[in-house]
């Protein structure tokens, strides 16, 4: 999957099928089968359009398409994840809109959800559930203006490096006014990560001084933290 980046940010080469951008509608094709996905411990079903879940995921996709088990069958099990966020997941491959079940949208959303829900499209490939994510998380933070620092272990024990949502609240500490709070939080071994504060090393050493002054993150493009194939935008 490749990061739409600004021209100073490196690409990885990986690409994805799903769709990346919200528009993308899915055609009629898929609303054709239903996958059943078992989600938890305690085996919650969940009854989707295949087709629907195959467009926003490549996880799915092959899970779904393939001559294993899961295809043949049109049923995976998820164990290890958490029925209440795929839930959400579910309502938002119909409705694109985020919205949790106590009728929280988007930003009004808790972080920590909005935090899970990024991770978890990470890590099923769903790259349009992550940039709404992400609208949402970059809305909310402008208005509470705050990250509480323990979200940044969590993060950075459940993304890869260079995940745009460990860029993210990277850049959020360096530029926005938590960075004391940070320090001060990590000083509790239980709160640190070292590849955390390598990234935040980096960042300080090269951040705009101007956005500094401003309390704000420098001036960026829409796209700037999301997930895009080369030659995609929301813009």
């Amino acid at each position: 999957m490749v990061i739409h980046k600004d021209k100073k940010q490196p690409a990885s080469k990986e690409v994805t099928k799903a769709a990346s951008v919200i528009s993308s509608e899915p055609g009629g094709a898929c609303f054709r089968d239903i996958a059943k996905i078992v989600v938890g411990p305690e085996e919650r079903e969940f009854l989707i359009h295949k087709g629907l879940l195959c467009h926003y995921s490549e996880y799915f996709r092959g899970a779904l398409s393939g001559s294993f088990k899961e295809g043949l069958e049109g049923a995976v099990p998820m164990p290890q994840e958490d029925p209440y966020l795929f839930e959400i997941v579910v309502s938002w491959c119909y409705t694109r809109k985020l919205q949790d079940m106590a009728d929280k949208a988007g930003s009004e959303m808790d972080y920590l959800d909005l935090i899970n829900l990024w991770i978890f499209g990470d890590k099923h490939i769903i790259p349009a559930l992550q940039n709404a994510v992400m609208d949402a998380f970059m809305q909310k933070n402008a208005a509470v203006k705050h990250i509480p620092s323990c979200y940044i272990l969590h993060i950075y024990e459940n993304t890869m490096p260079r995940s745009q949502m460990r860029r993210v609240v990277i850049d959020l500490v360096a530029y926005t006014g938590g960075l004391d709070e940070y320090v001060e939080c990590t000083k509790e071994k239980e709160y640190r990560h070292e590849e955390a504060w390598g990234d935040l090393v980096l960042v300080l050493d090269k951040r705009d001084q101007k956005a500094c002054e401003l309390n704000a993150l420098p001036k960026r493009g829409k796209c700037y933290y999301h997930v895009h194939n080369d030659g995609e935008s929301c813009e």
